[in-house]
């Protein structure tokens, strides 16, 4: 490795990564291959990086601006496509000598740029063999996601992406579900088309992981909207306007793309479409009793604790019974067969209506959800403390507004 250092970064990828690359291609698949293809991806990113930023390309660039300005500049005083200027004693003008260098120059920025696309489609091609082939290398998809989502405009790009990112293991996104649900949108982009495709196969294969992410950035209840359920219980009628701020505010191109990838998920498979529904029914219960203003506690006669309220029968979160998605606030592990079944984890039997309010600024709500295993999960639940009480939104991955 010492002695490659020494050489060009051209010859350095043609004599030794390159062919071990193609080495391996004629080998079946080991994780130990991850290794090379790690070690040729921070090579080709490292190389990319800093022949992005050269100084010296930087210059050309100025240079080669200043050289179009003169060129326009002699054509307008001359008023001829091809000035007639005084030549030297080699039979060229001014103008033939800056069209040259001009010439040169643009040459040379344009085999700058392709070296360094070559290297970030490189880059980005041995990030994605390495996560394909092994789970030893922790800091190849936040690097891969880096280089890609830095250069989402560049449409030639995406045509090799696409491969590269449909052979990584779905899980391997679960680390960042949040950064990649915030890029997305309803475009007609290469770009968009890649990343729909990686929420519809988490959707389907990791769904407790992704869906709290899809529905909040989807709107919550739009199922129940649309059939015209608009009951609203009488412990919450106080709030009826902001409740109906939250359900009818405006759509943003990032919801129509998420109803998009769920509407397409549901219904290619009917295991997963119910999956949606319930994990969306646990959200609008778990919203309607987190916006519900806190009832005021009665302290017992002779003690200063407070006595616990009890939860209105009508509301929805009182009314869930055995839903088959996990418990909001309990661990969930990632399951490599994508089955998650309901026996290998522990769901919602249902949620106690007892409850007792918390101090401090928002008041939050300290509510027993009780599991299939029999046991009792404390939950606290409150509005988010970061958006208006129009637009509530679930800041956790695994744990909506608790």
């Amino acid at each position: 490795m010492s002695t490659a250092r020494l050489d060009t970064a051209a010859r350095t990828e043609a004599q030794y990564f390159t062919p071990a690359v193609a080495l391996l291609g004629g080998l079946p698949s080991a994780k130990e291959h991850g290794l090379v293809f790690h070690r040729f991806a921070i090579f080709a990113e490292s190389q990319f990086r800093t022949l992005e930023k050269s100084p010296e390309i930087q210059r050309l660039r100025l240079y080669n601006d200043r050289q179009r300005q003169e060129l326009s500049y002699l054509v307008q005083a001359n008023g001829k496509p091809r000035p007639n200027l005084p030549r030297d004693s080699t039979g060229s003008s001014r103008f033939d000598k800056v069209t040259r260098l001009q010439q040169d120059d643009a040459d040379k920025i344009r085999a700058h740029e392709e070296t360094v696309q070559a290297l970030l489609r490189t880059a980005i091609d041995m990030f994605g063999r390495a996560l394909a082939s092994s789970d030893d290398f922790d800091d190849a998809l936040l690097r891969l996601a880096s280089l890609w989502m830095s250069h989402h405009a560049r449409e030639d790009l995406h045509a090799n992406v696409k491969a590269t990112i449909g052979a990584i293991p779905s899980h391997k996104f679960v680390r960042i579900v949040i950064q990649l649900s915030a890029r997305l949108e309803d475009t007609a982009t290469q770009f968009q088309a890649i990343l729909h495709a990686v929420f519809e196969r988490l959707v389907a294969e990791h769904p407790f992981h992704c869906l709290y992410q899809l529905l909040t950035a989807r709107g919550f209840g739009l199922s129940q909207r649309k059939e015209g359920d608009r009951r609203r219980s009488s412990s919450v009628r106080g709030s009826a306007s902001s409740a109906k701020a939250r359900d009818d505010g405006p759509r943003t191109s990032r919801s129509f793309a998420a109803e998009k990838i769920l509407a397409k998920v549901a219904k290619r498979s009917a295991t997963a479409a119910g999956r949606i529904r319930d994990v969306d029914l646990f959200c609008v219960a778990a919203i309607e009793w987190a916006w519900l203003p806190p009832e005021q506690p009665k302290v017992a006669p002779g003690t200063r604790k407070a006595a616990p309220l009890v939860m209105d029968k009508t509301l929805k979160l009182a009314q869930i019974r055995h839903l088959a998605i996990p418990i909001p606030t309990a661990p969930l592990a990632i399951d490599l067969t994508c089955k998650y079944r309901a026996d290998a984890m522990v769901t919602i039997k249902g949620f106690a209506r007892e409850w007792v309010r918390a101090g401090g600024i928002h008041v939050p709500k300290i509510t027993t959800c009780v599991g299939d295993d029999g046991r009792s999960y404390k939950q606290l639940v409150r509005p988010s403390a970061h958006l208006p009480a129009c637009l509530p939104g679930l800041p956790a991955l695994t744990s909506p507004l608790f």
